[in-house]
């Protein structure tokens, strides 16, 4: 995570989510960003990390790309809709 909570904020906010969300298609989307080859979470790590510990495999998510030249170099752009 680029900006670091305290370990409790963390943890706590983590047990709320699992505690809270029952159904994966009503967990909000993660909102990605593609850039250079590297994915990062820039909203969601708490839900990733929630959604994680429930062993769910997938999570809808929004990717963005900063160029062209990411959009046309990320190797899951034309698998778009697919559970990856």
């Amino acid at each position: 995570m680029k900006f670091l909570v305290e370990p409790e904020h963390w943890e706590r906010r983590i047990t709320e989510l699992v505690h809270s969300i029952t159904d994966p298609l009503t967990v909000p989307p993660l909102i990605v960003e593609y850039c250079s080859g590297t994915f990062s979470i820039r909203d969601g790590n708490h839900r990733h990390e929630a959604v994680r510990r429930k062993g769910w495999q997938t999570c809808w998510v929004i990717i963005w790309h900063n160029s062209e030249a990411d959009f046309l170099s990320d190797p899951y752009r034309s698998r778009a809709g697919e559970n990856l």
